[in-house]
């Protein structure tokens, strides 16, 4: 089973959330466990009533070694800083294609 926190928790994090409870209903695809959510503005969280724990605020965050990392904010403001510290920290990021995504043989 695949370990994830989200790092946001906004409407995007809310959509993929959704798509994971997809994924995992499927018995092709590994099981995604959704650890938490990471979020400098915790009132995100509370408006889209995630069922997973809030775990604080990203510029504080300390990373975790036994799990990965989903980018869970649309903003490409905010995105590049954070994914580029959260490497340099040693955090493994990983990315989520839905199982019923449509991606064409010459896409790399």
């Amino acid at each position: 089973m695949k370990k994830l926190i989200l790092i946001g928790s906004g409407g995007h994090a809310a959509e993929l959330r959704d798509y994971i409870r997809h994924n995992n209903q499927r018995p092709d695809r590994e099981s995604i466990e959704v650890l938490g959510y990471i979020d400098d503005d915790s009132s995100s969280y509370e408006h889209y009533g995630f069922q997973e724990p809030f775990l604080g605020d990203i510029q504080n965050h300390s990373i975790r070694h036994d799990c990965k990392y989903l980018m869970a904010i649309a903003n490409l403001k905010y995105r590049k800083p954070i994914i580029e510290k959260f490497l340099q920290q040693g955090a493994k990021l990983t990315g989520f294609i839905h199982p019923t995504a449509i991606i064409s043989p010459s896409a790399e």
